[in-house]
C-alpha cells in the first residue's frame, strides 16, 4: 500500500501530493509510513537538525527531513536546509537556503498531533489573517520576502511568534504580555547605537578614494558620519571632507552641496520605509557629481538574536536592520531617484550626477585603474621633502622615461592636458615640442611591444563599449576629452567603437568561443577547466581572453567588484559566475570555503551564501592547480595533491568529495596533510 493513501485520514499539511508532519507528531503516521520511514532516518546525520518531514506522494520512498529556524518560536519559520532521502537511491542529498529569501511556512498548527499544547494558538494566528483576506492568493507568497511585503501592507509586522500592528500596538497575540508590546517609546529603535568605531576606511569611502572619485579638489559630504572616522582619516591627509550625522554631528550648516556624497550604511538602520526613500533624495540632491549608497546584505549578516521587524529585523539592543540582496538596492535606488545606478561592491552602488565623470570612471574601471591611477589610502605622515626641480635644456633620460610611461598607459601619444604638471615643466624646460619628445619616447619603447600595448588598449576599449551596450545605458551627447582622443586613435570613429564593443558583447555570448578560450587558458595553466565550468585564480583575470574578461565585467556589473575573492568559477552552459573566499587561502594545503557568491545571468540575481558555520566544511581541492609556476609553495602542494590522487578512491569532479568522506579516506590511508 502506498503512503498516500495510508495518511490518507492521518495528520498533517498536505500540498498537492505531499503532506507535512512535525517531528512531534510522526508517531500519529501509520504504520507502513513508520516503517519506512525508519529506514530513511538511517541516513540521516546525527548533527542535521529537523523540524518537518515532508513525504512526497509521488511514491512511497521519497523522504525530506526540514531544518526550520525555531519552528514554535517564530510565527513563519524559514527554511534553511534539507536532506532528501529516495529509499531507491544510494545516499541523501543535502541542499542549504540562502538568508536572501528562504522559502518561510504557513499553517503551522496543521502539522501538529491534536492535542500539541501550541496547536490551538497557532490556529488562533491563522485565522485572524484569514479573516483579513491575507491567504488568499498563496501561489506566491511562500518566500520571506513577498510574505512581508504582504504582512507590511496590511499594516501588521512580525515579532517573534505574534502578529502585531505595526503601530506596535498588539493584534493578535495570546501570549504575549502587555507591557512587552504597548507602548511606542519603550519599543523605540536606538539608531545610533549602530555606528561603529573604524581603524580603517569605511567600504565605501574606501573605494571612493582608490578609484579616484575623491580628490583634494573636490568636497566630500559623508551623510550619516556615525562617529566621523572616516572625516578624521580624509581630513588628516588634507581632504575636503565635513560630515552630518542626526545623533553624533547634527549641526546643519553642514548639510550643504558636495561634489561626493557618502550614504554609508544609513539605509539599512532606518525603520521607516518613507524615511529611509526621503534619506536617499536628500543625500542625492546635495550630490553634484557622484553619491555612494551602501547597505548591509543578505548573507553577510548575523541574524542570531534577532527578531522579525517591519521589513527588517529588530536586535536585542534596539538597533533595526533592513538586509537587502543586490537586486532589491539597485531596484530601490532606481525607483526613488529615476536614475540607473552602478554596482561596485557588494551592497555598493554609484549613482552618477555627472555623465562625463560616469564615463570617465566607468573606463578607468574597466582598465583596472592600472598605472598612476593607484593611491596610498589616507593616513598620518611626515611631510614630504621638496626635491630640486629638474632644469636642463636638453631632454634627459628620466625625462623620456617618464614621458614613455604616460605613452603605455595610453597605449597612444597623450595630449598636453593629460600629462602631470611635473613632466611638462620639464618638457617646457627642454625647449624640445612635445612631438619630437614622444618620438624619442616611443623610439625608447620598441615598435614590437608598441604593437602589443596598442592591441591591448583596443581590446580595452571594446569591453567599455561592450559594456556600455550591455547595460543600455543612454547615449551621451559628448565623452570626456581622453574617451574622444582614444576613439580617434583605435578606431577612427565613434560608430566604429561601438560596432566593436556591440560584435564583443556578442561574442561573449557564445558558448563555443568561450569554451575555446576557457580551453586556452586550461592549456596555459591559469585555471581548471571541467564539464563547461572555467575555474580560475581571481588575479589572472587580466592574463585571460577578451571574451573571458567580459564575461566577468558583465557579472561585476550587477554584483560589484569581486577582485578581493580568491578564486572565480565561470559556468558556460548554465550562465552563471561565482566568487569564492576562502580563510588561509595562500598558505593552507586545503583552504575552507568561507563565502560564495553567486551571479545568474537569465534572472540578473546576486546571492552571498556564507559557509563559515561549523557544519558546512567545504575544502578547495588540489589547489596547485591555481598556482603559478613560481610559487614557492607549489611544489609541496603539488606533491600532496598528487598523494591525494595516487589512493584512487575519491571524485574530485565538481566540488569533489564531502569532508567527512575526504576526511576519513586520508586517516584510513595514513596520509597526513602538510602543516
Amino acid at each position: 500500500m502506498q503512503i498516500k493513501k495510508s495518511l490518507k485520514n492521518a495528520v498533517g499539511k498536505k500540498v498537492g501530493q505531499a503532506i507535512y508532519v512535525h517531528r512531534s507528531a510522526v508517531d500519529h503516521l501509520q504504520t507502513s509510513a513508520k516503517d519506512k520511514l525508519s529506514l530513511a532516518l538511517q541516513r540521516v546525520p546525527e548533527d542535521f537538525q529537523w523540524s518537518v518531514l515532508k513525504i512526497s506522494g509521488q511514491d512511497d520512498q521519497t523522504f525530506s527531513f526540514l531544518d526550520y529556524q525555531d519552528f514554535s518560536a517564530v510565527a513563519f519559520p524559514e527554511l534553511r536546509a534539507s536532506l532528501l532521502v529516495n529509499l531507491s537511491e544510494a545516499g541523501a542529498k543535502l541542499r542549504k537556503y540562502s538568508d536572501a529569501n528562504p522559502p518561510i511556512l504557513h499553517r503551522k498548527e496543521l502539522l501538529l498531533a491534536p492535542d500539541h499544547p501550541l496547536r490551538d494558538d497557532f490556529a488562533k494566528l491563522t485565522l485572524s489573517l484569514e479573516s483579513k483576506g491575507l491567504f488568499k492568493n498563496m501561489a506566491n507568497k511562500g518566500t520571506r520576502r513577498i510574505w512581508m511585503e504582504t504582512l507590511a501592507e496590511a499594516g501588521l509586522t512580525v515579532e517573534g511568534p505574534n502578529i502585531v500592528k505595526s503601530g506596535l500596538d498588539s493584534e493578535e497575540s495570546p501570549k504575549a504580555s502587555t507591557d512587552d508590546m504597548n507602548g511606542l517609546e519603550k519599543n523605540k529603535v536606538e539608531r545610533h547605537k549602530t555606528a561603529i568605531t573604524r581603524a580603517a576606511l569605511s567600504a565605501p569611502m574606501y573605494l571612493l578614494f582608490t578609484s579616484g572619485l575623491i580628490r583634494r579638489d573636490r568636497t566630500v559630504l559623508d551623510y550619516g558620519c556615525g562617529q566621523g572616522d572616516d572625516i578624521r582619516a580624509l581630513q588628516s591627509d588634507g581632504y575636503s571632507v565635513e560630515g552630518w550625522d542626526p545623533h553624533y554631528q547634527p549641526d546643519p550648516s553642514t548639510l550643504k552641496k558636495s561634489q561626493v556624497t557618502n550614504l554609508g550604511f544609513v539605509l539599512n538602520v532606518i525603520e521607516d520605509p518613507e524615511e529611509r526613500a526621503e534619506a536617499l533624495k536628500r543625500a542625492f540632491s546635495l550630490t553634484e557629481v557622484c553619491l555612494a549608497v551602501s547597505v548591509m546584505l543578505y548573507g553577510k549578516a548575523d541574524l542570531s538574536g534577532a527578531r522579525p521587524y517591519r521589513d527588517g529585523y529588530l536586535t536585542s539592543r534596539k538597533t533595526f536592520q533592513k538586509y537587502y540582496t543586490q537586486a532589491e538596492l539597485r531596484d530601490f535606488i532606481s525607483s526613488v531617484l529615476n536614475v540607473e545606478p552602478l554596482a561596485v561592491g557588494q551592497g555598493i552602488f554609484l549613482v552618477f550626477r555627472d555623465e562625463l565623470e560616469e564615463q570617465r570612471y566607468l573606463l578607468r574601471r574597466q582598465i583596472g585603474f592600472r598605472g598612476r591611477e593607484y593611491r596610498a589610502v589616507p593616513k598620518p605622515s611626515a611631510p614630504q621633502k621638496n626635491t630640486p626641480d629638474e632644469s636642463t635644456e636638453k631632454l634627459s633620460k628620466t625625462t623620456i622615461q617618464d614621458l614613455a610611461a604616460e605613452i603605455r598607459a595610453y597605449g597612444r601619444q597623450p595630449d598636453i592636458s593629460e600629462l602631470p604638471k611635473s613632466l611638462v615643466t620639464r618638457l617646457s624646460r627642454s625647449k624640445q615640442g612635445l612631438q619630437y619628445a614622444a618620438s624619442r619616447a616611443i623610439a625608447d619603447i620598441g615598435h614590437e611591444e608598441l604593437e602589443e600595448i596598442v592591441a591591448a588598449r583596443t581590446e580595452d576599449l571594446s569591453l567599455h563599449f561592450a559594456m556600455h551596450a550591455f547595460s543600455q545605458r543612454k547615449s551621451y551627447g559628448s565623452f570626456p576629452p581622453e574617451l574622444r582622443r582614444d576613439i580617434r586613435a583605435f578606431f577612427g570613429s565613434h560608430k566604429r567603437a561601438q560596432e566593436a564593443g556591440q560584435a564583443l558583447l556578442y561574442s561573449i555570448g557564445n558558448q563555443d568561443l568561450l569554451l575555446e578560450d576557457a580551453a586556452t587558458a586550461a592549456a596555459s595553466r591559469i585555471g581548471h577547466l571541467e564539464h563547461g565550468k572555467f575555474q580560475f585564480p581571481a588575479h589572472r583575470l587580466q592574463d585571460l581572453s577578451v571574451r573571458l574578461r567580459g564575461y566577468v565585467a558583465l557579472a561585476e556589473r550587477l554584483s560589484g567588484d569581486l577582485s578581493e575573492t580568491n578564486l572565480l568559477r565561470i559556468h558556460i552552459y548554465s550562465r552563471k559566475l561565482t566568487a569564492l573566499t576562502y580563510a588561509d587561502f595562500e598558505t593552507s594545503f586545503l583552504p575552507r570555503l568561507m563565502t560564495r557568491v553567486k551571479v545568474e545571468f537569465d534572472t540578473f540575481d546576486v546571492s552571498i551564501i556564507d559557509h563559515s558555520a561549523d557544519n558546512d566544511v567545504r575544502l578547495l581541492y588540489l589547489k596547485s592547480r591555481y598556482m603559478i609556476e613560481t610559487d614557492p609553495r607549489r611544489v609541496a602542494q603539488k606533491a600532496f595533491d598528487q598523494e591525494v590522487l595516487d589512493l584512487n578512491t575519491l571524485n574530485f569532479s565538481n566540488e569533489g568529495p564531502s569532508f567527512r568522506e575526504f576526511a576519513q579516506t586520508l586517516l584510513k590511508a595514513g596520509v597526513r596533510i602538510p602543516s
